[in-house]
């Protein structure tokens, strides 16, 4: 990903060298013989660092100002003709330079004024002060580091660890991500090191000799207009939002490739990507993810809709299937390397996506995910909001196309999504208590008990808990949204293992989710569809396969019969840990044992997601794997 680092000494009578600053900087990215690749600025009190990137090979633009950037913006052509970039010069200028222009246009409210993913950091030579930012859903990291002299900042934890003067502590609090599903204070504010903060969302840090101080920005809201109400102009206007949106990071960075499972979100990115590359004569490489053997007689996978884009003349799929990998692959060195504990039980495919783009010297992978906060959101809370304004023969007629396409009972949808969404909260309380009472702790978590009581006396959490349905479509999505928001604060940072590869997220996006959360709810569930608007936005883009489709192959549908085949090697590994370990500290071993027993009796061709198998046995064991990184936890 495009590094960026920077430290800012507080003392203000000291005076340090450009060169002790520089050298502390290179310590951040750890330069050696690969400094040619980034720029170094460093004066008396302040040093900053980048990596060059395609549209950023400025980094430091005036005599007052300094800037580094990690920006992929969507609105690049819109600034550039405000701040009178001839056209000639834009297609190769500096994204940092614009985002200067910005800030010495609109001083700190400038984030107001871009869209798209960014984190930078702008040094103020006259007032002798540090701005940095982070856009409004997360599409870019920063974390940092401060006690009384100093403040370290960098793209990544591991950037400021690699200052000497930091020392690798865990952050015990942070466990709770593994304890309480909705977001709090311990998870969205802390990182898995002690003393490492991630930035969060929508949320800007000044800084100066007397300290610093963040203030956040931006939150989601309901109540942004339409162009139109008009059904053709809306599509119309989300359509040209979804090509801007993704052509941003096609224009920013070199050889960009794609994921494509089959399903919606991903053949959107890839079908509009594919169109935009098509106008520049460049071909689209994209990755997918099938079975090793097409004809296995347990498992089907997303190959036929994968193959409809073999219609598309730019377009080149290559099949990824990682035959002898699992969930379990790997974990020792791959923990080595990555800020978190939390990731994907198939990884291992993900692994395999990142070397193949590496191997073709692509640095991005565009990714259809959090697609249903936007585009691909299927309606929830819709049944309700007809139902409550009396638009009974429009429900009826969705509720019978709906069996007809999805197979859902027309019973069960309104009592479910119609009636009970439309009861009192202190009723539904009382029908629910349990659930109610359950839907913040995770039951599956891996942790001694006094330790559990420990985290929970910590902890204030948040009323957004995901999924709540509303009878009102946009409150519903609303919700899902702050929750993405606060929640993506959690997330590990978006290179995946040693590769420098960086997964982008196209959907996470300002504009385009402020946009589909206005859209009415005609376009979101349409004659018994659900995801209606990405359906009808991109029509005539979409493969129609795709397009129509109401099914999904789960996600590497062979996982169990690999889980089954690592499984041993797991129990082996827990059965050696004692109870003097460190980890016993914090971890029930016994009962992740008796976990790994009830995730085991699956038949080879089970493919229904099982909390046990995909999730809690996973996520322990790679928590035991990312705590032997710290000494404290090594015996």
């Amino acid at each position: 990903m495009p590094q960026i680092c920077g430290i800012f000494y507080f003392e203000k009578d000291r005076i340090f060298s450009a060169n002790e600053i520089h050298s502390k900087c290179s310590s951040l990215l750890k330069l050696n013989d690969k400094e040619e690749h980034f720029n170094v600025w460093a004066d008396a009190n302040i040093g900053l660092a980048g990596q060059k990137v395609k549209t950023s090979q400025k980094a430091f633009a005036t005599k007052r100002f300094h800037i580094i950037a990690d920006a992929c913006l969507t609105n690049r052509t819109e600034l550039m003709n405000k701040f009178g970039v001839l056209l000639s010069k834009q297609s190769n200028y500096p994204t940092a330079d614009l985002i200067l222009k910005a800030f010495e246009k609109w001083g700190e409210d400038c984030v107001e004024h871009l869209d798209g993913n960014f984190a930078f950091a702008i040094w103020d030579t006259q007032n002798k002060k540090l701005f940095c930012a982070r856009d409004h859903i997360g599409g870019s990291k920063l974390f940092y580091y401060h006690d009384a002299n100093k403040l370290i900042f960098a793209s990544t934890p591991q950037g400021i660890l690699n200052f000497p003067d930091v020392e690798e502590k865990f952050n015990k609090n942070k466990l709770s991500f593994f304890l309480i599903q909705e977001p709090h204070e311990l998870t969205a504010k802390e990182s898995w090191f002690e003393n490492i903060f991630p930035l969060p969302v929508g949320t800007v840090l000044t800084s100066d000799f007397h300290g610093i101080k963040t203030r956040q920005y931006w939150q989601p809201e309901i109540g942004q207009p339409l162009p139109s109400k008009n059904k053709v102009d809306i599509l119309e206007a989300f359509r040209e939002i979804m090509f801007e949106t993704v052509e941003a990071p096609i224009k920013e960075f070199n050889t960009v490739t794609a994921l494509l499972s089959g399903g919606l979100d991903s053949s959107s990115i890839v079908s509009v990507a594919a169109k935009v590359l098509e106008k520049q004569n460049k071909e689209l490489t994209v990755f997918s993810a099938v079975l090793d053997n097409q004809n296995d007689p347990h498992f089907s996978d997303e190959r036929f809709y994968i193959d409809q884009f073999k219609s598309f003349p730019n377009v080149n799929i290559r099949y990824i299937s990682a035959p002898e990998s699992g969930p379990f692959t790997g974990l020792e060195d791959f923990f080595q390397n990555y800020d978190s504990p939390y990731i994907t039980s198939r990884h291992y495919l993900f692994s395999e996506f990142t070397l193949q783009a590496r191997n073709i010297g692509s640095s991005t992978i565009l990714d259809g995910t959090y697609g249903e906060c936007g585009p691909t959101y299927p309606g929830d809370g819709g049944f309700a909001e007809l139902l409550s304004n009396y638009k009974w023969l429009t429900l009826w007629r969705e509720l019978k196309k709906r069996k007809k396409l999805y197979g859902q009972s027309i019973k069960y949808n309104f009592r479910a999504n119609a009636l009970n969404p439309l009861l009192p909260d202190y009723l539904k309380k009382f029908k629910n208590r349990k659930v109610v009472n359950e839907i913040r702790i995770n039951k599956y978590h891996p942790f001694q008990q006094n330790f559990v009581q420990e985290l929970l006396k910590k902890t204030d959490i948040r009323e957004c808990p995901v999924g709540k349905l509303f009878p009102d479509h946009r409150r519903t999505q609303f919700n899902d949204l702050n929750y993405l928001q606060q929640k993506i604060s959690e997330f590990p940072s978006a290179t995946f293992g040693r590769e420098p590869v960086e997964y982008r997220y196209p959907f996470l996006n300002k504009k385009l989710l402020e946009f589909c959360l206005a859209v009415p709810l005609k376009l979101k569930i349409h004659n018994g569809y659900t995801r209606y608007l990405v359906r009808a936005g991109l029509d005539k883009i979409l493969p129609p396969k795709i397009q129509w489709r109401t099914s999904k192959t789960p996600f590497s549908p062979d996982y169990i019969r690999r889980y089954n085949g690592q499984i041993g090697q797991v129990k082996e590994m827990l059965n050696g840990i004692k109870p003097n370990d460190p980890v016993c500290e914090f971890l029930d071993i016994e009962k992740i044992k008796k976990m790994v027993d009830l995730s085991i009796h699956k038949t080879e061709s089970y493919t229904t997601y099982d909390p046990i198998a995909f999730d809690a046995v996973p996520q322990a064991i790679y928590l035991i794997y990312f705590m032997r990184r710290f000494s404290e936890f090594r015996l």
